[in-house]
């Protein structure tokens, strides 16, 4: 298996009631990061934007991690497998 790249699109904006789900969004991708599940993410300057390079999963397994993010409500997302050369 290789990477896959996930694009994540906010479609609407957080209600400052749950500007919580944002630091439980940074701290869930950090653990993600730190174990070697995420490789890489980069975020839009507009923030609206997020794309995330997972290792060695299937898009099954991607998908399954996606719905776990504390954001999922707000986002929607669209996984890409990767091919190396």
């Amino acid at each position: 298996m290789g990477e896959v790249v996930v694009e994540v699109v906010f479609n609407m904006n957080i209600p400052q009631d749950l500007m919580c789900l944002i630091e439980r969004q940074k701290g869930y991708i950090d653990e993600l990061f730190h174990t070697g599940v995420i490789l890489d993410y980069s975020v839009s300057r507009d923030k609206k934007t997020l794309w995330i390079t997972f290792e060695g999963k299937t898009p099954e397994e991607v998908s399954g991690l996606m719905n776990d993010f504390p954001l999922f409500h707000y986002m929607s997302y669209h996984i890409r497998p990767m091919e190396t050369h």
